[in-house]
């Protein structure tokens, strides 16, 4: 017997962004192997699912990208579902072409269910936060009697607060236009078209 591999996005962090049908999968799945950012509240939904974590993280012990594509093919030949939950686009980022490769040269049947990629959820977060956190300022708040969000003012740094008087004035440039020299334009002109422009002035004048 051999199962299908259900590649997951587990959207960028809180449960409510999970798709309907992930969240189905999670519920019907025997074996969930997840990353190590993904919600303990997105987790608990596979309930009677076998949890096992195959994170990356810095400085952390972390698993093997060729451990995992072996887990996987083993889980489908002993599982009917198999669900590899991924944080945010399991096709963002998330070496699932590594993933999908072993799955094809096992033979294993696989099948991608998209999520919504963090890329797009920081906006979200950012309008959502009501103050900056300390040693931050915010970049966006509300105009006084306004509803809509304007940029915040820059501030100035304290070595930049001091009167312009006690800097060195730069000389201004004249605004003047220079009049136009025709013996000027004459010179810039290529040879062919001296003699033209020549005679042209002369009859002018």
């Amino acid at each position: 017997m051999t199962g299908t591999v259900y590649l997951v996005g587990a959207g960028p962090g809180a449960p409510d962004l999970l798709t309907l049908r992930a969240a189905r999968l999670l519920a019907a799945a025997d074996i969930v192997f997840h990353d190590a950012l993904v919600h303990p509240d997105t987790l608990a939904l596979a309930e009677r699912a076998e949890k096992i974590a195959v994170g990356k993280r810095c400085g952390k012990h972390s698993t093997a990208q060729k451990f995992i594509n072996k887990r996987l093919v083993d889980a489908a030949r002993g599982h009917s579902i198999v669900v590899r939950l991924k944080g945010g686009d399991p096709m963002l980022f998330g070496r699932a072409q590594e993933e999908i490769a072993a799955l094809e040269t096992a033979g294993v049947r696989y099948e991608v269910v998209p999520g919504v990629t963090a890329a797009l959820a920081a906006a979200r977060g950012w309008l959502k936060a009501s103050r900056p956190a300390p040693g931050y300022r915010a970049l966006l708040r509300p105009t006084p009697g306004q509803s809509t969000w304007a940029p915040a003012r820059r501030r100035r740094s304290p070595r930049h607060s001091s009167p312009r008087a006690s800097r060195p004035q730069r000389p201004l440039r004249s605004s003047r236009v220079p009049r136009w020299n025709p013996a000027e334009s004459l010179q810039r002109l290529p040879c062919s078209l001296v003699s033209l422009a020549s005679s042209r002035v002369r009859q002018s004048s």
